[in-house]
């Protein structure tokens, strides 16, 4: 339990640090949504509190609470996939008023806090790749 609680710590002060947080749901039409995260600290006891302007709240799964996933990484690629379920989820800000822009682009409607419990931490890491060489 102490080693959980140490990763949530060093993935917690790579979000800090980083502008590459994400939070993956599911809708209730069983698609994927990713969305960034503007904020995420830790919360005790193996959860973390997370900020963010969604689509739809996440949806409970067949078995049980919404399962999600958060994505933290460096610039470099390197960092930490946390994996668990929401505990509470509360709107926090109504966007209104963009419906003339929201004909063109779509924007999350809805800011929500999220209250996670953590399950597991996953290293991370986005493959890196060279250029092809051009032969003559």
């Amino acid at each position: 339990m102490e080693e959980m609680a140490e990763r949530i710590e060093q993935a917690m002060r790579l979000a800090q640090a980083s502008q590459h947080v994400l939070l993956a749901t599911v809708d209730e039409t069983g698609t994927p949504r990713l969305t960034p995260v503007e904020e995420c600290t830790p919360a005790g006891e193996g959860r973390i509190a997370i900020k963010a302007w969604v689509d739809v709240p996440p949806i409970p799964c067949r078995s049980g609470p919404s399962r999600i996933t958060v994505l933290v990484c460096n610039a470099d690629g390197h960092g930490y996939q946390l994996i668990g379920q929401v505990v509470r989820s509360q709107e926090a800000a109504v966007l209104d008023g963009l419906a003339e822009i929201e004909q063109q682009v779509h924007f999350p409607q809805v800011e929500r806090f999220l209250l996670m419990q953590v399950d597991s931490v996953e290293d991370f890491h986005f493959p890196t790749t060279q250029p092809a060489t051009r032969r003559a």
